[in-house]
């Protein structure tokens, strides 16, 4: 697959696709906390919608991720490595860990592989 000149391998994308969804999770989450530290109204407001915005990228990314798990279970394998990489990396809050790794992953892959 092509996408704005960059070559993804076949068997990467559904790494890159985990990593997009994580990304969003935690871009959701840092823009709500900064929404609720900040004093400026204006700018609480602005935060709030790039929260929920990131909030519905994260929603589409999961959403072809659940179609392609539901086309090949075997691929189910990939997601919980690829979060959990992600996490160790780039995530400060126990409660994004958790949501990603528990609460938005965890049960697609277990239906996944039975």
């Amino acid at each position: 697959a092509k996408a704005a000149d960059i070559e993804y391998r076949e068997h990467e994308i559904v790494t890159h696709l985990t990593h997009f969804m994580c990304s969003e999770l935690f871009a959701a989450h840092s823009f709500r906390r900064l929404g609720e530290q900040t004093r400026e109204p204006v700018l609480r407001e602005l935060l709030q919608y790039m929260s929920r915005d990131a909030h519905r990228q994260r929603a589409g990314a999961g959403a072809l991720l659940r179609q392609r798990i539901e086309a090949d279970a075997s691929i189910a394998t990939e997601v919980l490595p690829a979060a959990q990489n992600l996490c160790l990396h780039a995530s400060e809050s126990p409660e994004v860990r958790d949501q990603v790794e528990g609460g938005l992953l965890e049960p697609l892959v277990r239906k996944a592989l039975g």
